[in-house]
C-alpha cells in the first residue's frame, strides 16, 4: 500500500501536463446466447503497458463483460504523453497507479457506450453499465494483465 501512495505522489505533480495522444478500438466483439434471460453481469479488466519513449506510453485495455445471455469484449488502445517526466513510466508502481486512476476511468465511458450499442445490435436487452466508481478499480500487481516495458 505504501508503494501505491508513493507512486501516486510521484504522478500528482505531472497530472496537469498529461496529454492523451489517441484512443482507438483495437477489437470489438459480441456473442449472443439466444433464449437466455439476462441476469448478473460480471466484468474483468486487463491493462498492458507498452513503451514508445521516455515520455510517451501506450496502454492496451481489455474489457470483458459477461452476462448469461451476452458476452462483449473490447480492446481499447490509449496513448499518453507526460512531458518533463522522462523515465517516470518505467516504474511499475507508477504504471499500475496510473492505469487504475487515469487509464481505466478514461476508457470506461467509451466501452460503456460501445457495449450498450453492441447489445442492441444483437437484439438483446441493452447491456447497461453504471457509472464507474473509481475506488472500485484495483489491478493486482502480480497479475499478467499488468506488464512492464516491452
Amino acid at each position: 500500500m505504501a508503494a501505491k501512495k508513493d507512486a501516486a505522489a510521484r504522478i500528482q505533480p505531472h497530472l496537469a501536463a498529461i496529454v492523451v495522444k489517441f484512443i482507438v478500438y483495437e477489437h470489438l466483439s459480441v456473442t449472443r446466447m439466444p433464449g437466455e434471460e439476462p441476469q448478473q453481469l460480471s466484468m474483468t479488466w486487463g491493462v498492458e503497458q507498452q513503451w514508445t519513449s521516455g515520455t510517451d506510453a501506450i496502454f492496451r485495455v481489455k474489457v470483458d463483460a459477461n452476462r448469461n445471455d451476452l458476452h462483449c469484449i473490447a480492446t481499447v488502445v490509449i496513448g499518453y504523453t507526460l512531458p518533463d517526466a522522462d523515465g517516470l513510466w518505467q516504474d511499475s508502481d507508477v504504471a499500475q497507479v496510473f492505469a487504475e486512476r487515469v487509464v481505466i476511468p478514461a476508457v470506461y465511458p467509451y466501452v460503456r457506450e460501445r457495449f450498450h450499442h453492441l447489445s442492441l445490435d444483437t437484439g438483446a436487452r441493452p447491456l447497461l453499465l453504471g457509472v464507474l466508481d473509481p475506488t472500485s478499480v484495483a489491478l493486482h500487481p502480480n497479475a499478467p494483465s499488468v506488464a512492464g516495458d516491452s
